[in-house]
């Protein structure tokens, strides 16, 4: 499938990122069953087609134990500069929204990586979720870039040595932190549960009308 659609040119600059030749990154087409883009750029590269064999089902495999429907997204661009990985995913996920089989509304998350193609040890990564993932459950642009949110500062900034892992990894940890405040707000319910219970028992206990059975 052709990458075409929408060029991300305008959001990267924004971003400060300078343009070389050699940037391939652009907006794919969204396809209902494909949950790995890679572009023209990064299929070349044989190494890292290796080492990403295998993504799409990985990661479909581990988001379902928690409902996330992942997808990731990545290319090459040269830049010497600012974070084209955040730029290039909000610009996928705000043109797949146009698509219906796209459920942005749900728990999908768009993963996009950019490697620096002046120095492929580098590279930027960004996440966006859909908006049960970011309104009911804080998979916001500020929690992905947190120091201890999903997406570890390494893979941020550099090429990992085991991509496929580490991408994985982003919806796993995901995957955890759903579990965490899943049992939270859980306990938090019960606490609350029993705790009115209590309140009531107290209440028929100092009521004037406890003995009125008795009369």
């Amino acid at each position: 499938m052709s990458w075409f659609y929408l060029v991300v040119a305008a959001l990267l600059l924004h971003a400060g990122v300078a343009f070389g030749a050699d940037d391939d990154c652009v907006v794919p087409q969204f396809e209902k069953t494909r949950h790995v883009y890679i572009s023209p750029a990064l299929e070349q590269d044989a190494d890292l087609r290796a080492k990403l064999a295998g993504l799409q089902e990985e990661l479909v495999a581990t988001g379902a134990s928690g409902g996330i429907v992942p997808y990731f997204v990545a290319c090459q661009m040269n830049y010497r500069e600012g974070l084209p990985g955040p730029a290039l995913v909000d610009s996928v996920f705000e043109t797949w929204k146009s698509f219906s089989d796209f459920r942005w509304q749900g728990r999908v998350v768009v993963i996009a990586w950019v490697r620096n193609g002046m120095d492929t040890n580098q590279s930027s990564v960004g996440a966006h979720a859909g908006e049960e993932l970011s309104y009911d459950w804080g998979f916001t642009a500020s929690s992905f870039a947190a120091k201890d949110g999903p997406v570890l500062v390494g893979i941020r900034n550099y090429m990992p040595q085991n991509p496929k892992g580490e991408f994985v990894n982003i919806v796993r940890r995901m995957d955890e932190m759903l579990d965490r405040d899943a049992k939270r707000d859980a306990f938090f319910k019960l606490l609350a549960a029993v705790t009115g219970f209590g309140l009531l028992v107290l209440l028929m206990i100092d009521s004037p009308y406890r003995d009125l059975g008795r009369i």
